[in-house]
């Protein structure tokens, strides 16, 4: 009996090592074909018509928030779902995509003479559509996350993203300027829909019944969301008042660039760990054990990333973007800094979920929000957009610090442990960084491009060499404990000995 009991977290932990890393593979491959998308538009529109959408999607973004309701994490939750749940699951989906429409349609006149551009009127009605399309999701798809099925969900992502590629490609290709933009935003959430009802059919029913089941998750979801919108979205609207088009254009681009590895590795790991998390929330070492694994995954995965980008800025800007985007360097090489705090409290939101504190969430979001809003505005006015990517850093100190604090209070985890634990990587991700800098990884002195494409693709393959083996040594010299290593080893070893046996056979 006690083999059974243990096989049985251990079946999930595997099925959710193979979910987690499915969703970080649809990750990466829209995440690339986000960055093809960025270097076609980047060629055929001009920085201001970035800046120009970073404005309306700040908005959207803002707004998104106030009516955010986690839906699929209450599902996920309940021991047994209904027709019932999830009629109401959709209609609270429906209701709140059409109300934040209607929101959107009437903020649209005094946005716009807020930041004294009549275009966006038009383009906030014409994104007001963007949540509707999200409200007709099919709640069903909840499902698939329940059983760590995430087969379909990475058919909707990369299709979804392939689909906003050739729509805003083609726009711009005839001559839509930045309403190519807007068109493959909206393409998105449309794919999405389509493909949920292919992978999860389902005939609705307009109903509150089971109300009460999701109402429990809304008393601070909604507030924090709205908090955590505006604290990430705070930056670009008031850029937006202070800065021209062009520069905003710049600004947004590199934070969109810096904000992949946190899409890729945090984002998409969130179900699974909260599955995780909730199978051993009973038992403290095994839940304290299970995060530290997970934040080091985290780490591990994601740093080499955001010091790569911050070391390789400029090339890497000239390279997928163009040189007329080079303004963007340093604003990359700081967001990508500004990114890195945030790795080492990555798995904080499962955990509150898990636990069912939610309430977490509101007080890290408020003490961000405090801190970061009039330094924001004083480093603005001061010293313009470099004062912004300063507070920015400060802030992300600020809010792991604060998480790591809830985290202790939560499970019981000391600050020093959590920022220590995952020592490996980050001293792998220096000596990656002592490497490259060696190596000369300046290469934004070459004018010629094709020279240029080869120097970085050296830079990048040696600078991820030097981290892996010094990973796999520092590891495999503190007596391979488990965590990403082993499972990386191990899947090593399985694919070896699994190529050697089908050469044998043919």
């Amino acid at each position: 009996m006690q083999k059974t009991s243990e096989a049985i977290p251990q079946a999930v932990a595997s099925r959710a090592t193979f979910g987690t890393g499915l969703l970080i593979t649809s990750k990466i491959l829209s995440r690339c074909v986000d960055i093809v998308t960025f270097a076609v538009l980047a060629r055929l529109l001009v920085p201001a018509d970035f800046g120009l959408i970073a404005i309306a999607m700040s908005v959207v973004a803002i707004l998104d928030a106030v009516l955010e309701l986690p839906i699929p994490l209450a599902l996920m939750a309940l021991p047994e779902r209904t027709k019932a749940h999830f009629d109401t699951a959709f209609t609270l989906q429906l209701a709140r995509g059409a109300i934040l429409s209607l929101v959107l349609i009437l903020a649209a006149w005094p946005i716009a003479s807020f930041y004294h551009d009549d275009r966006l009127i038009a383009l906030l009605c014409v994104l007001s559509l963007a949540p509707v399309f999200s409200g007709l999701i099919s709640p069903r798809m909840t499902e698939y996350a329940v059983k760590l099925d995430f087969r379909q969900i990475f058919v909707q992502e990369v299709s979804s993203k392939l689909v906003a590629l050739v729509v805003g490609v083609c726009a711009a290709w005839m001559g839509a300027g930045y309403w190519a933009i807007a068109l493959g935003t909206l393409a998105s959430p449309l794919t999405w829909v389509v493909i949920s009802y292919i992978f999860a059919p389902f005939i609705p029913s307009l109903t509150l019944v089971e109300w009460n089941v999701f109402s429990k998750y809304l008393r601070w979801t909604t507030l924090t969301q709205l908090v955590i919108a505006t604290n990430s979205q705070m930056d670009q609207l008031l850029l937006g008042r202070f800065v021209s088009r062009v520069e905003l254009g710049a600004f947004s681009v590199a934070l969109n660039l810096c904000a992949m590895p946190n899409q890729i590795f945090i984002s998409q790991t969130s179900k699974p760990l909260l599955v995780g998390f909730s199978l051993v929330r009973d038992d403290r070492p095994r839940l304290m054990r299970a995060y530290l694994k997970s934040q080091s995954s985290i780490v591990a995965a994601s740093l080499p990333l955001l010091v790569g980008m911050c070391i390789t800025a400029e090339p890497l800007i000239r390279v997928f973007l163009g040189d007329q985007w080079s303004a963007a360097a340093p604003s990359l090489q700081w967001l990508s800094l500004s990114a890195i705090p945030y790795l080492f409290v990555g798995p904080v939101s499962p955990l509150g979920i898990a636990l069912n504190k939610p309430s977490i969430f509101f007080k890290i979001a408020a003490i961000e929000f405090s801190f970061k809003l009039p330094l924001l505005i004083l480093g603005l006015w001061l010293y313009g957009i470099p004062g912004v990517l300063a507070v920015r850093v400060a802030t992300a100190l600020v809010t792991m610090l604060s998480s790591m604090l809830a985290v202790k209070g939560l499970i019981g985890l000391s600050i020093t442990r959590q920022l220590f634990f995952p020592w490996r990587p980050v001293v792998s991700a220096c000596v990656m960084a002592i490497a490259l800098y060696l190596m000369g990884v300046a290469t934004s002195v070459d004018r010629d491009h094709a020279h240029l494409i080869i120097r970085l693709l050296w830079f990048c393959g040696s600078g991820a060499i030097v981290y892996v083996a010094t990973l796999f040594l520092l590891w495999f010299c503190s007596g391979r404990p488990d965590g990403i290593e082993a499972k990386a080893a191990e899947f090593l070893g399985t694919a070896f000995h699994g190529a050697i046996r089908y050469r044998s056979l043919n």
